[in-house]
């Protein structure tokens, strides 16, 4: 089995994920908000921490990038288009 077969049904879950805008795969902020709520109410020190807000971030960056990217492949494959 190569790299590319083992790594595939992880990127799969994760189109998948992107494709219905679910949980962490949103590129809505207020879904964002509302879980960083959630998380610091739970655990305040979260709010406070350099490393935690870097990494939560990063991740609502690459989900709008992981949204994106996911858009541009479908129109360069012509995926979702009506044939003629």
């Amino acid at each position: 089995m190569t790299d590319q077969d083992q790594e595939l049904p992880g990127m799969l879950a994760l189109a998948e994920g992107v494709k219905a805008g679910e949980w962490p795969h949103t590129m809505d902020a207020q879904v964002w908000a509302r879980k960083w709520l959630e998380i610091t109410a739970d655990k305040p020190e979260v709010a406070t921490d350099e490393g935690a807000m870097i990494g939560w971030f990063a991740n609502a960056i690459m989900a709008g990038y992981d949204s994106a990217m996911l858009r541009s492949n479908a129109r360069l494959s012509g995926a979702g288009t009506a044939s003629a």
